[in-house]
């Protein structure tokens, strides 16, 4: 265990590699025999059908494998939901769909080709290997007719699934200490605090937290947050030689440039990697571009530019998936609607002013959960002991997620969307700076990449980056991914009210 611990980065990358592998594997056979099942009146055995497929399945493992190294998915990145590494993956996937098309055009009855293009290398060792890449023109055809596309829809599917559960499986090691990295913070500020917490807030990150640094020495030897502070620049080196510190974060963006550019130098000496949190770090949670004037670097905004046809389209994806969920819902309405009537007096549904895209109001529905004499603009409950929640059918509301079902109506009307920024209540959207504002860009929703992520239990308010990441990169496929992770959230129920 101790090696393991040692040597964590480099084992779990040749673990994922073959693990990958195996999972492109097991989908290639499961398409080759699911086709050849279809195609066929006379039952194949399995070692023939993998002998058939055998060479364009090498080829197409091989292709997903290097596409998703291409694509830097064999790199560990510290992330909390692994959004991106989904969508990488789908693009390995199709880029290996793409390689293998070209493949299977180009080889398809080779030997043949050989024999009449190139009669000199016939008998020569040359052609023994090219014809090992040959594949017959009927195996191409019944790739064409099924195999073919099947065989990456289950590549992907198994990808996916298997990256969820790597993904689980690495942050439990963290969480139990394996490969985690020491780490410092430099500076004692709010930001370094906020740094630090999110470090406490989510361990499979894999960081270690050891401490912090700071100039002030009055500060040194006391405790930020429960941890202590180290000293300064001066007792960098023995504290970093004696616990072993390999990251160093730099939280301080009032810091002068030539003090950071001290620590960062001294920093390159003791072989320590850094990171520095910029100067304008709200700047960075908005999207920006870099220019340049002659030599010297430029930061603009990126002007939320309204894209009519990715609203449209998105609007589409909307009536169509919330009209389906609406429909298959209307039993478990009515058995709801009894359930409440019976449970609570009052009114079975609910309607709070909400505040929506562009700061326009609309009326929120909600199956009532609280007391009808409680459901005031107010703090939303943070527990299921809450004196408000009805007992017994509140708490099932609100654990499955079932208050939430009125707003497929919403989502129909236009008011909302599946997928986007929670709605907020207008006296929290009356205290908003300029960078929360920056959710009113779209339309809320009935879900979104806060409520599925690990942060769910903490106030929105305190993680504005996942909406702000949701507007700049939202997508059908960014759509189709929260949804399918809002539906895994349900079965496991809220952890909070």
């Amino acid at each position: 265990m101790s090696w393991f611990r040692r040597n964590f980065d480099q084992a779990f990358l040749v673990l994922h590699v073959l693990v990958d592998g195996l999972a492109i594997v097991c989908a290639c056979i499961l398409s080759f025999w699911l086709v050849e099942r279809g195609d066929c009146d006379q039952v194949t055995p399995l070692p023939a059908i993998i002998q058939l497929h055998l060479i364009p399945g090498i080829v197409g493992l091989a292709t997903t494998l290097f596409f998703l190294w291409y694509l830097h998915l064999y790199q560990w990145q510290k992330s909390i939901l692994n959004v991106q590494e989904y969508k990488k993956a789908f693009q390995a996937v199709l880029l290996s769909f793409l390689c293998t098309t070209t493949y299977l055009f180009f080889f398809r009855n080779f030997g043949r080709t050989l024999e009449e293009h190139f009669p000199a290398i016939m008998g020569t060792p040359v052609q023994v290997f090219l014809e090992m890449f040959s594949v017959e023109a009927g195996v191409a055809g019944n790739w064409r007719k099924g195999v073919y596309v099947s065989m990456f829809a289950f590549i992907y599917a198994f990808l996916f699934i298997e990256r969820m559960i790597m993904f689980r499986f690495v942050s439990y090691l963290h969480k139990r200490g394996y490969g985690n990295v020491p780490v410092v913070i430099w500076g004692t500020g709010p930001m370094a605090v906020r740094l630090q917490q999110k470090m406490r807030l989510f361990p499979f990150l894999g960081f270690k937290f050891v401490g912090f640094f700071d100039e002030d020495s009055s500060r040194h030897g006391k405790n930020i947050s429960g941890h202590p502070v180290l000293g300064g620049l001066e007792e960098l080196e023995p504290a970093c030689q004696n616990q072993g510190i390999e990251h160093l974060f730099v939280a301080e963006p009032e810091m002068q440039e030539s003090r950071l550019l001290d620590i960062c130098a001294r920093l390159d000496v003791l072989g320590i990697r850094y990171s520095v949190v910029p100067r304008l770090y709200h700047f960075y949670s908005q999207s920006f571009r870099l220019d340049t004037l002659d030599t010297i670097p430029l930061l603009q905004p990126a002007r939320l530019v309204r894209k009519y046809p990715v609203d449209f389209l998105k609007r589409t994806f909307d009536l169509v998936i919330a009209g389906i969920l609406f429909a298959f819902s209307l039993p478990l309405f009515g058995v709801i609607a009894i359930w409440l009537s019976l449970q609570s007096p009052g009114p079975v549904l609910f309607s709070q002013t909400r505040v929506g895209r562009d700061g326009k109001t609309f009326k929120m529905l909600k199956f009532r959960s609280m007391h009808s004499k409680m459901c005031g603009d107010d703090v939303a409950p943070d527990s299921y002991g809450d004196p408000r929640i009805i007992p017994g059918i509140g708490s099932f509301l609100r654990r499955y997620s079932l208050d939430e079902l009125p707003q497929l109506w919403n989502v129909l009307r236009g008011d909302m969307s599946l997928v986007g920024p929670r709605p907020e209540m207008a006296f929290i959207v009356a205290g908003y700076g300029p960078l929360e504002r920056n959710r009113l860009a779209v339309k809320p929703g009935l879900t979104g990449l806060w409520q599925v992520s690990e942060a769910r239990n903490a106030p929105i308010h305190d993680n504005m980056d996942y909406d702000l990441y949701y507007i700049d990169n939202q997508s059908i496929f960014l759509d189709l991914l929260i949804l399918g992770f809002t539906f895994i959230a349900i079965f496991r129920a809220r952890g909070t009210a």
